[in-house]
């Protein structure tokens, strides 16, 4: 495990910004290609999925499982 200390110096506070800068606008440009691809194909799963009796099975670990455990709820 790696420990991590406060930054000791005005350059690395500003470096810290800009990283944290970078993170948020890639993540913005991801959601963004995210949003442009979408089409109806969505809302058609949904409906096979939802217009089923049964149940649906969701597996997986870490962070799938975390998704998992959300569509469930």
């Amino acid at each position: 495990m790696t420990a991590f200390s406060a930054p000791s110096s005005p350059e690395q506070l500003t470096a810290m910004s800009d990283r944290a800068r970078e993170v948020v606008r890639l993540n913005i440009e991801a959601l963004e290609a995210l949003e442009r691809s979408l089409d109806s194909s969505i809302a058609r799963a949904a409906d096979v999925i939802l217009s089923r009796p049964g149940y649906v099975v969701v597996t997986g670990m870490g962070k799938s499982g975390h998704i998992g455990g959300k569509i469930a709820a």
